[in-house]
C-alpha cells in the first residue's frame, strides 16, 4: 500500500521556532515550567525532579500548548522529541525546537511516533552535521518528509500501537524488575560481605565509624593514607595534535572509570605530553581510580588492569599490598560509594578531593580473609552478571520489536 508523504514544513500549523536562551536556576511553583532536553525521557514522561521555572515575562513568547512537539537540535539527544500534553503552563529552552502541527494534516501522537520509527532514525543519521556536536537546524527539520496518511487512518495507526506497544512495555518493565532485583542482590552481597565478613558465626565489635557499624572483632580500621599512595595526574592542553596524535601512552579520564575492571584505554598520549607534563606518570596494573567531579561519574571506581596515566579528575590509589588488596579495596569503595560522594564539598557540583580520600576509613581484614573476600565476590558477582547480561539482551531485543513495530506501521509494510 501507498502511502503519501509530507515535509514537516509543510504539516506546521506555524513556523518551527528555536526557544528561550536563559540559565535554569529558578524553582518557584507559581511561575510557567521551563522544559529542557533533561526534563523528558524515551516514553514521553516529564520528570518532576529536574523541576525548573522562568519568569513569566520571559516566557510569553515561548509558551507550549497541548500537542507541540519539542525536537532536540543539539548533543547526544539530537532528534529527541517529546509530546507536550500537560495541564501546566510551560516554556521551552535554546536547545528546543517547537513544532506546532496543522491538526487537520498530523496527529501530535502520530508523529511522536513516527519520531520513534527507524524512518526518522536513520533520517537523522544522514542529517547530522557532525561538527563539535552533532546538530540538526530547523531548516533541516523542515526537510524530514515522513509517510502521512489520512487523519482517520493516523487514529487508527495510534489506536493500534498503543495496544501493541503497552503490551511490550509491559514485558520490559518485568523484565527490568527483574533485572534491578538482581542488581539489588549483587550489591546487598558485597556490602555485606566487606563489613561482616565470611564467617556468620564471628564475634563482632563497635567500628567507631557510625556509617560502618559493627564489623568482626578482629578486623582493623585504619585510614586510606596508611594503605596506599595516593595521586592523580593531568589533561594535555586539547587541540594540541602533538600531544595526542599517533600517542603511544594509555590515559584514562572519568569517562572510563564505570564501576568497573579496565583493560583498555580509549585515549592515549604521546612522547612529547609526558616529557611537557611531569605530572604524568604511569600507574601501575592494580591502581584503583576514584571519579573526585562531574555530575553523572563522581565516586565511581575502577580497577586498573592496565598500566596507564589519568586525568586530573581522577584519584588514583596505588595500595600497599602487603596490607590490603586492590580487589578487595575495589569492592570496599563501591559498597560505601554513597557516603564517599556525601563527604565531598561544593555547592552546585559535589567535588571530592585526595584530601579527603586520604582520609577515608579502611576496614581492614587479614590478608588472607581480603583475599577470600575477593574470590568469593568474584564468584557471585560473576553469575549475577551474566543473569543481568542476559536480561538486558532480552530487554534490548523487546527495544527493537518495538523501532520494528513502529516502522512497519508508520511505512505501511504492516496493515492496521
Amino acid at each position: 500500500m501507498t502511502i503519501d508523504s509530507i515535509r514537516l514544513k509543510d504539516a506546521l500549523q506555524m513556523p518551527l521556532s528555536y526557544g528561550l536562551n536563559e540559565s535554569a536556576i529558578e524553582d518557584n511553583p507559581q511561575w510557567p515550567r521551563y522544559i529542557r532536553i533533561t526534563d523528558f525521557d524515551d516514553n514521553n514522561n516529564l520528570r518532576e525532579d529536574t523541576f525548573r521555572s522562568i519568569n513569566p515575562e520571559k516566557s510569553n513568547m515561548y509558551s507550549l500548548q497541548k500537542g507541540d512537539i519539542l525536537l532536540a537540535r543539539s548533543g547526544a539527544t539530537v532528534g529527541k522529541a517529546f509530546c507536550f500534553n500537560e495541564s501546566i503552563r510551560a516554556c521551552y529552552a535554546g536547545y528546543l525546537i517547537r513544532a506546532r502541527l496543522n491538526q487537520k494534516k498530523v496527529l501530535p501522537k502520530y508523529f511522536l511516533y513516527v519520531t520513534k520509527s527507524i524512518h526518522y532514525s536513520e533520517w537523522k543519521k544522514r542529517t547530522n552535521i557532525q561538527s563539535t556536536i552533532q546538530n540538526i537546524s530547523a531548516e533541516k527539520y523542515n526537510q524530514y518528509e515522513f509517510p502521512c496518511p489520512t487523519i482517520n487512518k493516523q487514529e487508527k495507526i495510534i489506536e493500534y500501537l498503543d495496544t501493541k506497544l503497552s503490551e511490550i512495555d509491559h514485558q520490559i518493565s518485568l523484565l527490568t524488575s527483574k533485572r534491578d532485583a538482581y542488581l539489588r542482590l549483587k550489591k546487598s552481597i558485597i556490602n555485606h560481605v566487606v563489613t561482616r565478613g565470611l564467617n556468620p558465626n564471628v564475634k563482632m565489635k563497635d567500628s567507631g565509624i557510625e556509617w560502618i557499624g559493627e564489623v568482626p572483632e578482629h578486623w582493623e580500621v585504619k585510614r586510606m593514607k596508611e594503605l596506599s599512595a595516593i595521586g592523580s595526574g593531568t589533561t594535555p592542553k586539547s587541540g594540541e595534535d602533538k600531544y595526542y596524535e599517533n600517542g603511544i601512552h594509555p590515559w584514562l579520564n572519568t569517562s572510563d572509570v564505570q564501576d568497573c575492571v579496565i583493560n583498555e584505554a580509549k585515549f592515549s598520549i604521546t612522547d612529547k605530553a609526558l616529557n611537557d607534563y611531569s605530572v604524568l606518570k604511569y600507574y601501575p596494573i592494580g591502581t584503583i581510580l576514584i571519579a573526585m567531579y562531574g555530575g553523572g561519574t563522581i565516586g565511581n571506581v575502577a580497577l586498573m588492569n592496565i598500566s596507564a596515566t589519568i586525568n586530573q579528575a581522577c584519584c588514583a590509589i596505588v595500595s600497599n599490598e602487603k596490607l590490603l588488596l586492590p580487589k578487595y579495596l575495589f569492592c570496599y569503595l563501591k559498597c560505601h560509594k554513597k557516603k564517599i560522594i556525601s563527604l565531598g564539598f561544593g555547592g552546585t557540583q559535589v567535588n571530592l578531593s585526595q584530601a579527603i580520600i586520604a582520609q577515608l576509613p579502611v576496614v581492614l581484614p587479614p590478608l588472607p580473609e581480603q583475599r577470600a573476600i575477593a574470590t568469593y565476590l568474584d564468584d557471585k558477582c560473576a553469575k549475577i552478571d551474566t543473569i543481568v547480561s542476559n536480561l538486558d539482551k532480552q530487554i534490548s531485543r523487546y527495544g527493537d520489536l518495538k523501532r520494528s513495530l513502529i516502522d512497519e506501521v508508520i511505512t505501511g509494510k504492516r496493515a492496521v
